[in-house]
């Protein structure tokens, strides 16, 4: 099987209501990871809780050579340090830091280690696959209304809705929960990956993001910033954060190797 290649467009947008952006999001293509925070706790703590969970995922997984990027063991474990450390830090920051004191953030970090998706996640922001025009949600949210949905004591459209939408369970700086949330899946080429924070999903349905990551000849930066148009559209609540990623085949080797073989043809004629 050709190698995956994987590009990718991050975006974040204040939005309509909010004073200022607590959002703080990292794409590496090269490296192939990606990190998505949503900083809570007023004034400006909450933009320093996100910047502090990045700077911990950036730092963590940029002192790990190629041949680590090439093992899922190695990267998972790294993933964990780093949701771990930064949870630390953001505590630490808090205790030492009256004007921190509170803040927290939401968090997810997702790594592409050959033919699979590795995440990490604590609270409501979001990891998306959009494939053969289906989008799957793939996190789970640590939140009340989740808790609430997942008994039977809501319905799935009143999750959108409810006032008590934005009480969080597990979360940087709050409480990261006993087990820390983790998973991987085999990726295929077509497949888009959306990471974003609430801001997003609030304002916009499962459906609506699907019907915009399905336009096909779109680039990636297009349809990153026409999700967040149509979450400020819709009413631009809350900070909006997004990072896109496409995979597809490496075209390139795919041509190589038939040119090698045609290659190899002429020269096994030759020797007849």
């Amino acid at each position: 099987m050709p190698p995956l290649v994987v590009q990718g467009h991050a975006m974040t947008d204040t939005g309509r209501v909010r004073p200022h952006n607590e959002d703080c999001v990292y794409l590496d293509e090269r490296l192939r990871y990606a990190v998505l925070a949503d900083g809570m706790g007023g004034a400006n703590a909450g933009e320093v809780a996100s910047a502090l969970a990045v700077d911990c995922f950036r730092a963590a997984l940029e002192e790990l050579s190629d041949a680590d990027f090439a093992s899922r063991k190695t990267v998972l474990d790294t993933l964990h340090h780093a949701i771990e450390d930064a949870h630390a830090q953001i505590l630490d920051q808090a205790r030492e830091n009256p004007a921190c004191a509170g803040m927290g953030a939401t968090v997810v970090a997702a790594a592409i280690v050959n033919q699979h998706l590795l995440f990490v996640h604590a609270g409501d922001s979001r990891l998306y696959r959009f494939r053969n025009g289906k989008l799957e949600q793939l996190t789970r949210d640590h939140s009340l209304v989740q808790q609430q949905f997942e008994l039977g004591l809501i319905r799935s459209e009143e999750r959108r809705t409810s006032p008590q939408k934005h009480i969080i369970t597990h979360a940087l700086g709050v409480d990261l929960g006993s087990d820390i949330a983790w998973d991987e899946t085999e990726l295929q080429a077509g497949d888009q990956i959306l990471l974003c924070s609430d801001g997003l999903t609030d304002m916009l349905d499962d459906d609506g993001i699907a019907t915009l990551l399905a336009t096909g000849e779109t680039s990636l930066s297009e349809k990153t910033e026409t999700l967040v148009a149509q979450a400020n559209a819709n009413g631009g609540r809350d900070n909006i954060s997004v990072v896109l990623l496409r995979i597809s085949h490496d075209t390139g080797t795919d041509e190589l190797s038939f040119f090698q073989r045609q290659w190899q043809k002429l020269i096994q004629k030759s020797k007849r």
